[in-house]
């Protein structure tokens, strides 16, 4: 039910914090620009916005220490940084942390691994980037042999396999 009573309106990414909160983006059918927002759904299912004028949500991550909540908004090509208080699930604007250049495509899902590092599936950029948030450099890629990576995790029995999405 969110956004039900704007039609051109769908829900996006979206991510689960250490408290088990649902964070979710909307965007617009038709990507129109602002349209969307970041939700946060809490256990008893009410629904707060947390950031509006949004074209295209996505790659929502917490840091390690769970002291800041990285998300992106795919147009911009920029990982925000905001701090996050895990007990009330506030959020406030700290920082671009990484901006992807024009070449690299733009970034779309992501994941953290167990260093803090970000792995971001780059749309239009045939692969996975390692980023350091810290630092905001590029340190590594996996080619991928399609044009529109989606999305990664970490899997496995060790949590050592990375999967990567695709789409078409």
């Amino acid at each position: 039910d969110i956004e039900k009573d704007i039609p051109d309106n769908r829900t996006n990414d979206g991510g689960v914090d250490i408290c088990g909160r649902l964070w979710i983006g909307t965007m617009n059918v038709k990507f129109k620009e602002g349209a969307g927002s970041l939700y946060c759904v809490d256990d008893d299912l009410s629904i707060t916005k947390k950031i509006q004028s949004l074209a295209i949500p996505n790659g929502l991550v917490w840091s390690l220490d769970n002291q800041t909540m990285y998300h992106i908004d795919s147009p911009t090509r920029k990982v925000r940084a905001y701090r996050f208080d895990s007990k009330t699930g506030s959020i406030e604007f700290e920082k671009v942390a990484i901006t992807v250049p024009e070449e690299l495509g733009s970034p779309d899902g992501m994941c953290i691994d167990e260093e803090g590092m970000l792995w971001i599936a780059h749309w239009n950029g045939f692969g996975v980037y390692l980023w350091d948030p810290i630092r905001g450099i590029l340190l590594d890629k996996i080619d991928v042999p399609v044009p529109q990576v989606s999305s990664c995790t970490f899997g496995g029995s060790n949590m050592d396999q990375l999967y990567i999405t695709t789409a078409r």
